[in-house]
């Protein structure tokens, strides 16, 4: 830093550090970025630090670029099956799906119907009838069992965080992670009922893996 240089290349600086001491240099870092103005190339296996230091990412896996840009950007709209389960924790739970004529989206265990306009785009941009289905575990509301008309599953785990709740769900062949306040309450293998917030479901192409919605 004393030398000025144009660019600061970091490759995983805080590995061996501690939980406590890895929040407090992430701050340190960022601060200093600011102050000196001069580009930072970070490289790190951590998503929390990527997400929260970084004013762009470039995910890559196997060596190819999978996608670049703002840290939200990627989360909300992951371009790849690959970085929609890389980013994000937990990550983003997956289903096998297909899509019927008359717009219902058939996962493995569960159905939904998907609006007219969101059906026609899928179509539009799918190359193969198999879809991928995901949906982020902030993105799941849990209800008692008796809802009428909701897709069913599961309890299997249950980790209280203290802000928040995280919930794993086997619903028929699948399995999703759901993250509640801390008030709701459910038990291991108790039955419950699940929806999905429709406006932030994602959809990929199973072949090619690139998303579709």
């Amino acid at each position: 830093m004393v030398r000025q240089p144009q660019v600061f290349l970091m490759d995983e600086p805080l590995t061996n550090l501690d939980a406590g001491l890895r929040a407090d240099m992430r701050a340190e870092l960022k601060h200093l970025q600011s102050d000196l103005g001069i580009t930072m190339i970070y490289v790190t296996h951590d998503q929390t630090e990527a997400m929260s230091m970084s004013q762009r990412i470039a995910v890559m896996n196997l060596g190819v670029l999978q996608q670049v840009g703002a840290p939200l950007d990627i989360y909300e709209r992951p371009a790849t099956l690959f970085v929609a389960g890389f980013i994000g924790n937990p990550p983003m739970s997956f289903s096998d799906a297909t899509l019927s004529a008359d717009n219902v989206l058939h996962g493995a265990g569960f159905t939904m119907s998907l609006p007219a306009e969101v059906a026609a785009q899928v179509r539009q941009n799918q190359t193969q009838p198999n879809l991928v289905f995901g949906v982020r575990a902030e993105d799941i509301s849990l209800m008692n069992a008796s809802k009428q008309d909701a897709i069913r599953g599961s309890v299997v785990t249950v980790e209280p965080l203290g802000d928040e709740t995280i919930y794993t769900l086997k619903v028929g062949e699948a399995q999703f992670y759901a993250s509640t306040a801390p008030t709701v309450r459910f038990v291991p293998d108790e039955n419950v009922a699940l929806s999905f917030n429709m406006d932030r479901i994602h959809l990929f192409d199973a072949q090619t893996q690139k998303r579709v919605i």
